[in-house]
Protein backbone atom coordinates (compact mmCIF):
# COMPACT_ATOMS: atom_id res chain seq x y z
CA UNK A 1 0.00 0.00 0.00
CA UNK A 2 2.94 2.67 0.69
CA UNK A 3 4.83 2.17 -1.74
CA UNK A 4 1.67 2.51 -4.45
CA UNK A 5 1.86 6.95 -3.04
CA UNK A 6 5.26 7.48 -3.75
CA UNK A 7 3.94 6.10 -7.74
CA UNK A 8 2.14 8.97 -7.78
CA UNK A 9 4.52 11.27 -8.56
CA UNK A 10 2.25 13.76 -11.23
CA UNK A 11 -0.75 13.22 -8.90
CA UNK A 12 0.07 15.48 -5.58
CA UNK A 13 -1.77 18.60 -5.98
CA UNK A 14 -2.00 21.93 -3.43
CA UNK A 15 -4.96 20.86 -1.39
CA UNK A 16 -6.43 24.11 -2.28
CA UNK A 17 -6.94 22.95 -6.11
CA UNK A 18 -8.64 19.94 -5.28
CA UNK A 19 -12.99 20.31 -4.95
CA UNK A 20 -13.91 18.85 -1.45
CA UNK A 21 -17.34 17.52 -2.78
CA UNK A 22 -15.19 15.43 -5.26
CA UNK A 23 -13.64 13.56 -1.89
CA UNK A 24 -15.03 10.64 -0.22
CA UNK A 25 -16.16 12.23 3.62
CA UNK A 26 -13.41 10.04 5.67
CA UNK A 27 -10.73 11.38 2.98
CA UNK A 28 -11.93 14.65 3.19
CA UNK A 29 -12.07 14.70 6.93
CA UNK A 30 -8.30 13.60 7.55
CA UNK A 31 -6.72 15.13 4.73
CA UNK A 32 -7.67 18.62 5.30
CA UNK A 33 -7.59 18.44 9.02
CA UNK A 34 -4.43 20.58 10.03
CA UNK A 35 -3.79 19.28 13.27
CA UNK A 36 -1.67 16.15 14.01
CA UNK A 37 -2.69 12.90 12.62
CA UNK A 38 -0.78 11.32 15.30
CA UNK A 39 -3.34 12.88 18.38
CA UNK A 40 -6.39 11.58 16.04
CA UNK A 41 -5.27 8.36 16.15
CA UNK A 42 -4.73 8.48 19.70
CA UNK A 43 -8.41 9.86 20.24
CA UNK A 44 -9.82 7.22 17.76
CA UNK A 45 -7.66 4.67 19.92
CA UNK A 46 -9.20 5.59 23.09
CA UNK A 47 -12.81 6.00 21.35
CA UNK A 48 -12.32 2.13 19.78
CA UNK A 49 -12.04 0.11 23.36
CA UNK A 50 -9.38 1.82 24.54
CA UNK A 51 -6.95 0.02 22.11
CA UNK A 52 -3.08 1.25 23.05
CA UNK A 53 -1.63 3.58 19.96
CA UNK A 54 1.73 3.01 18.70
CA UNK A 55 4.27 4.03 16.14
CA UNK A 56 5.97 1.06 14.70
CA UNK A 57 8.83 2.29 12.61
CA UNK A 58 8.89 0.19 9.16
CA UNK A 59 12.36 1.71 8.14
CA UNK A 60 14.58 4.48 9.09
CA UNK A 61 17.71 5.29 7.20
CA UNK A 62 19.73 7.91 5.40
CA UNK A 63 19.09 7.29 1.72
CA UNK A 64 18.36 9.39 -1.52
CA UNK A 65 14.29 10.65 -1.61
CA UNK A 66 12.72 9.94 -4.96
CA UNK A 67 13.20 12.76 -7.33
CA UNK A 68 9.88 13.91 -6.82
CA UNK A 69 10.62 13.93 -2.81
CA UNK A 70 13.61 15.78 -3.92
CA UNK A 71 11.52 18.36 -5.93
CA UNK A 72 9.32 19.04 -3.52
CA UNK A 73 11.85 19.78 -0.77
CA UNK A 74 13.55 21.68 -3.13
CA UNK A 75 16.94 19.52 -2.75
CA UNK A 76 19.77 18.65 -4.83
CA UNK A 77 19.50 16.19 -6.64
CA UNK A 78 22.28 13.36 -4.98
CA UNK A 79 22.32 14.53 -1.38
CA UNK A 80 20.69 12.14 1.06
CA UNK A 81 18.34 12.73 3.74
CA UNK A 82 16.85 10.83 6.91
CA UNK A 83 14.24 8.46 5.72
CA UNK A 84 11.72 7.59 8.62
CA UNK A 85 8.57 5.14 7.21
CA UNK A 86 6.37 4.15 9.89
CA UNK A 87 2.44 2.70 10.99
CA UNK A 88 0.00 4.88 13.39
CA UNK A 89 -1.51 1.91 14.97
CA UNK A 90 -4.31 1.41 17.33
CA UNK A 91 -3.90 -2.15 18.94
CA UNK A 92 -2.82 -4.07 16.02
CA UNK A 93 -4.44 -2.71 13.42
CA UNK A 94 -2.60 -0.15 11.26
CA UNK A 95 -4.37 2.89 11.06
CA UNK A 96 -1.44 5.82 9.16
CA UNK A 97 1.46 4.82 6.97
CA UNK A 98 3.63 7.89 7.37
CA UNK A 99 6.90 8.36 5.62
CA UNK A 100 8.81 11.27 6.16
CA UNK A 101 11.94 12.98 4.63
CA UNK A 102 13.99 15.28 6.55
CA UNK A 103 17.29 16.93 4.74
CA UNK A 104 20.11 15.80 6.76
CA UNK A 105 21.01 19.22 6.86
CA UNK A 106 18.12 20.27 8.89
CA UNK A 107 19.14 17.99 11.76
CA UNK A 108 21.31 20.07 13.62
CA UNK A 109 21.15 22.19 16.78
CA UNK A 110 17.88 21.86 18.43
CA UNK A 111 16.64 19.69 15.22
CA UNK A 112 19.16 17.45 16.19
CA UNK A 113 16.99 14.84 18.43
CA UNK A 114 14.63 14.10 15.45
CA UNK A 115 17.63 11.17 14.99
CA UNK A 116 16.42 10.09 18.43
CA UNK A 117 12.50 9.69 17.66
CA UNK A 118 12.55 5.92 18.03
CA UNK A 119 9.12 4.81 18.29
CA UNK A 120 7.83 8.01 19.16
CA UNK A 121 5.78 10.01 16.00
CA UNK A 122 7.95 12.42 14.46
CA UNK A 123 3.91 14.40 14.14
CA UNK A 124 4.56 14.63 18.13
CA UNK A 125 7.76 16.86 17.86
CA UNK A 126 6.47 18.85 15.23
CA UNK A 127 3.33 20.32 16.36
CA UNK A 128 4.69 20.57 19.69
CA UNK A 129 7.65 23.10 18.39
CA UNK A 130 6.09 26.36 17.43
CA UNK A 131 9.10 27.72 15.72
CA UNK A 132 8.28 25.41 12.92
CA UNK A 133 6.20 26.75 9.79
CA UNK A 134 3.84 24.93 7.44
CA UNK A 135 4.02 24.76 3.76
CA UNK A 136 0.99 24.49 1.73
CA UNK A 137 -0.57 20.48 2.22
CA UNK A 138 -0.62 18.26 -0.90
CA UNK A 139 -3.34 15.42 -1.80
CA UNK A 140 -2.60 12.51 -3.56
CA UNK A 141 -4.71 9.19 -4.77
CA UNK A 142 -3.69 5.86 -5.84
CA UNK A 143 -5.46 2.66 -7.02
CA UNK A 144 -4.22 -0.24 -5.00
CA UNK A 145 -6.72 -3.14 -6.42
CA UNK A 146 -10.37 -2.51 -5.52
CA UNK A 147 -9.49 0.39 -3.15
CA UNK A 148 -8.14 4.12 -3.58
CA UNK A 149 -6.19 5.26 -0.90
CA UNK A 150 -5.66 9.01 -0.56
CA UNK A 151 -2.41 10.60 1.03
CA UNK A 152 -1.32 13.89 2.03
CA UNK A 153 2.09 15.73 2.45
CA UNK A 154 3.30 18.87 3.97
CA UNK A 155 7.25 20.56 4.34
CA UNK A 156 7.83 21.67 7.67
CA UNK A 157 10.13 24.71 7.83
CA UNK A 158 12.88 25.69 10.40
Amino acid sequence: MPAELLKTRSQWQDIQQVKRALLPIQANNNLYDTASLTEKVKAMCTQHDNAPFSVVVINETEHKPTINEQRHLRMRNGLYARIREIYLCCGDKKVIYARSIIPISTLQGKQRQIKFLRNRSLGSYLFSDRSLKREITQIAKAQLKNNTIWGRRSVFYV
